[in-house]
């Protein structure tokens, strides 16, 4: 070797040691914030948990409300392993400004998606004001981005609207120019689906809703596809699954099911929809209610393996319209056809009484060697008929042959009162090849419920509960509160659950502008045990130990010396 080689090895020895040194520098308060900026809000809202790469990432994202400017601070923090720390709070309208049009006085319906260890996406509408006046008039925009490295810094906005050409052919299929807005964002097989709405400014608003789909990461976009419009559509709900595949992509809304002309006059229907292939197009419309004139309530749908696909929803009793009852229909075609309706309310209503059977959810076993186990769970209250009494239970029923018949109902919650989880999500399902060691020991899925509820009604304490099946929905744990739910007046509400491998996540908020702070728990063995509740809010971001700093000095050094000790040696070789 030559005086080349010898300067080489001392390159390499500085190299060691700047990567030793930059990697207490990656974990500082300066590198992990992004384009966040400021501190943590004094109080919050939750809005969404999302977990990828296993559960070892987490995102929760939250809303402050803020007085004067009439308007929500959207706020995120990134956890890397499994909840046990939290990076720097990211201020979400410092990363998205005012850049393309995008205004934070209209900043909406912001949704979150993630896949893979360091993959996050983000989409949103925003109102485009063309003056000092929030004009009705001025249309909104919908809008997309993304992190490459676990949220800490993001893409540029890139605004997901139509083109010239698509607005000229949506128009012929009643699309209007009033605006766009993002319903979903979710990611199956590395696809990346970004759900939009539209609307139309007149006198008799049109509305639908669209699908583009990102095969590269979020870097482009498909052309948009038509997925429900005007004038089936009745209200503004859709819901979307995809198969275990990615192949399939599912769609549920509520709408009328016949119209003359612009005009709809049939009976109301849940709509289901679905495409064969990844979102280019989409086949009829299937009414899963078969035209039954009653009053539906937010279906939602779940999907299983390549073929099974479930839909769940409220409907009025026609004969007594005081009462609701939840509803269940399965297709293990992919959707070309459906089984008879089921009634999954199997206990008598006592005349003296009101059920109101409500929050109707359903997960499903994603599993395709193993797809046919799902589970709904829904809330039952119970009102006298003069209103004066209310009793409420959580109830769950288990299916293992792809829901052509069910368990029977258990109740999870044991007649607390006032529960609550406000309509979201509150069941997840591992199955048992996902990697939870419980779940792989008993070969079958771990289902997870959660809620919150009032622990000494009426004074508004509430607490947040979990419980939990490793038996594929036949019995559950015994109910316990999580650890150390302190907060200003000890409330809990509007919860989130995230489940993935053998890690578990639980977020939720006080309910309340008085009382601050965005809670979460984790647990890291497949529900067994929980961690302490953090409030995010305040919760200190994740440092590097002092062993931690000098572990990597004196590995650092230690290389230094070995590239000494090894460029010595070649010099009196060369010699």
């Amino acid at each position: 070797m030559g005086k080349r080689s010898s300067t080489m090895i001392v390159i390499l020895v500085f190299n060691v040691l700047a990567i030793s040194l930059s990697s207490y520098s990656f974990h500082s308060s300066e590198a992990l914030g992004g384009g966040g900026g400021g501190g943590p809000p004094p109080g919050s809202g939750i809005n969404d948990v999302v977990t990828a790469d296993n559960g070892n990432s987490v995102y929760v994202m939250w809303a402050e409300y803020d007085d004067k400017k009439h308007d929500y601070t959207k706020w995120i923090r990134a956890s890397h392993d499994a909840g046990r720390t939290f990076e720097k709070v990211i201020d979400l309208n410092s990363v998205l400004g005012t850049k393309n049009r995008s205004s934070f006085v209209q900043f909406t319906n912001i949704q979150m998606a993630a896949y893979g260890p360091n993959n996050l996406y983000l989409a949103w509408g925003s109102q485009d004001i063309n003056n000092s006046e929030n004009d009705p008039s001025d249309p909104y925009y919908a809008y997309f981005m993304k992190s490459g490295d676990g949220g800490r810094t993001f893409s540029r906005p890139t605004i997901l609207d139509l083109s010239a050409t698509e607005v000229k052919q949506m128009q012929q299929n009643n699309t209007g120019e009033r605006g766009y807005g993002i319903e979903k964002l979710m990611v199956s097989g590395g696809l990346v689906y970004a759900i939009m709405s539209y609307s139309e400014n007149s006198a008799n608003p049109k509305w639908g809703y669209l699908l583009r789909t990102s095969s590269d990461g979020g870097e482009t976009f498909s052309n948009a596809v038509d997925m429900f419009s005007y004038p089936e559509i009745g209200e503004s709900w859709i819901q979307v699954a995809t198969s275990s595949d990615s192949n399939n992509v599912y769609a549920v809304s509520t709408g009328r099911n016949s119209f003359d002309g612009n005009v709809a006059n049939g009976n109301i229907g849940v709509l289901f929809k679905a495409s064969y292939d990844s979102g280019k197009g989409f086949a009829n419309t299937i009414d899963l209610n078969e035209g039954t004139n009653a009053a539906i309530f937010a279906p939602k749908i779940a999907a299983s393996g390549k073929n099974n696909v479930y839909v769940v929803w409220s409907e009025m009793d026609p004969s007594d319209k005081s009462n609701t009852y939840a509803y269940f229909r399965a297709s293990n075609d992919a959707g070309k056809t459906f089984d008879e309706k089921i009634k999954l309310n199997i206990i008598e209503v006592n005349p003296s009484e009101i059920i109101n059977s409500n929050f109707v959810q359903v997960a499903a076993n994603k599993d395709s060697e193993n797809d046919n186990n799902v589970y709904v769970r829904w809330r039952n209250v119970h009102f006298s008929r003069d209103l004066t009494t209310e009793k409420d239970h959580l109830l769950i029923r288990a299916s293992n042959d792809g829901g052509k018949k069910f368990g029977g109902p258990i109740d999870l919650t044991g007649n607390q009162t006032h529960t609550d989880d406000g309509g979201q999500p509150l069941i997840a399902v591992v199955s048992s090849g996902e990697g939870s060691s419980t779940s792989t020991i008993t070969g079958m899925d771990i289902v997870y419920a959660a809620w919150t509820a009032d622990t000494d009604f009426p004074l508004a304490s509430s607490k947040a509960f979990i419980s939990r099946s490793i038996d594929g929905g036949q019995s559950f744990d015994t109910i316990q509160s999580l650890p150390n739910q302190v907060n200003d007046k000890n409330e809990a509400l509007n919860m989130r659950i995230s489940a993935s491998a053998k890690n578990v996540y639980l977020a939720w908020d006080s309910g309340s502008p008085n009382v601050h702070g965005l809670f979460f728990a984790a647990s890291n063995d497949a529900g067994n045990s929980f961690g302490d509740v953090m409030n995010l809010v305040d919760l200190p971001e994740q440092q590097v130990k002092k062993e931690d700093i000098n572990s990597m000095f004196m590995i650092g050094i230690g290389a230094a010396i070995a590239g000494i000790v090894a460029f010595i040696t070649l010099r009196k070789r060369n010699k």
